[in-house]
């Protein structure tokens, strides 16, 4: 008789066990609120002078060997921050942020300007990305940093 009670107190609780197990399956959950992907638009205006003249025609372009004035500026769009990556062959530059920047004195940097000194025909290419650089900073060398950017 014990040997019937005990199986059949096994049978109830395994049974329990079972439909709340059941029970927690079906009723789980997880809700991540409404997330939502948007694309960016993010706009410099980009100057390179040479003395007085303006020589930017598009994002890429050749330079020959001399000094220029580079200056790349913020222009408003759904992105409030961003950078400039600098594509010389295969060697990339990134300059501070442009836009919002915690960093800045007054939280906003609407303008980075370099000098940037090119010793042989170089083709560049300025791209902006809209976001934070992991390049920010730091003593890595692929950062523009100072106000002088040298080309060899």
């Amino acid at each position: 008789m014990r040997k019937i009670y005990f199986s059949f107190v096994s049978i109830v609780l395994l049974l329990t066990s079972m439909s709340f197990a059941a029970f927690g399956y079906f009723t789980a959950g997880v809700d991540s609120g409404s997330n939502r992907i948007v694309a960016a638009n993010y706009t410099l205006d980009i100057q390179i002078l040479q003395g007085e003249e303006d020589l930017y025609t598009s994002n890429t372009m050749t330079l020959a060997p001399g000094q220029y004035a580079v200056n790349l500026s913020y222009v408003e769009g759904s992105a409030s921050t961003g950078f400039c990556k600098i594509e010389v062959g295969n060697q990339c530059y990134y300059t501070l942020q442009i836009g919002v920047d915690d960093n800045a004195e007054n939280d906003f940097r609407e303008k980075v300007s370099f000098t940037l000194i090119v010793e042989r025909e170089i083709s560049v290419k300025f791209v902006p990305i809209w976001g934070t650089s992991v390049y920010y900073g730091g003593d890595d060398p692929c950062y523009v940093r100072g106000d002088t950017l040298t080309i060899a």
